[in-house]
């Protein structure tokens, strides 16, 4: 149990640490879903956030599940 606890916790941070950045980026390059009339937010949202937890759980996964049949996973994850 303590390997998943111990992949989990890495990728939260990971994933708290990256999603601040990825935040960054859209709003520089324009990744952002734009307000208009038919939507409730006032100003941009970025749209990477959710790059950010995936790319952070695919590192955690791989640096730290090498006994978790890493490769069938990764498959899964690319698909």
């Amino acid at each position: 149990m303590t390997p998943y606890l111990l992949m989990a916790a890495s990728a939260l941070v990971l994933a708290i640490g990256s999603t601040p950045v990825m935040r960054k980026v859209a709003i520089r390059y324009g990744v952002v879903d734009a307000p208009t009339a038919r939507k409730i937010h006032a100003s941009p949202v970025p749209l990477l956030g959710g790059g950010a937890i995936y790319v952070a759980f695919v590192l955690a996964l791989l640096f730290l599940g090498n006994r978790f049949y890493i490769n069938e996973l990764v498959s899964i994850f690319v698909g």
